[in-house]
């Protein structure tokens, strides 16, 4: 497998995880509670679950545009 087909893949993986997140969100912000502190605790772990995949994704999309110009110069 080539170096960008194994980035392609896991970027794939984790653009499924942060879908997941996105739509875990969702479905608490349905049912917040804003003066319950649990409530409040999950719904900052969730923030701060996508804030990582976020930049996990940011990194990914660079390696990905790095190979292809690499790719593109050979």
């Amino acid at each position: 497998m080539e170096a960008i087909d194994k980035v392609r893949a896991k970027r794939k993986v984790v653009r499924s995880a942060s879908t997941k997140f996105v739509n875990k969100e969702k479905s608490f912000l349905e049912n917040f509670d804003s003066q319950n502190e649990t409530n409040q605790k999950q719904r900052f772990e969730y923030l701060l679950n996508l804030d990582a995949k976020q930049i996990e994704l940011q990194t990914l999309n660079k390696e990905v545009e790095d190979l292809l110009s690499d790719e593109e110069i050979v």
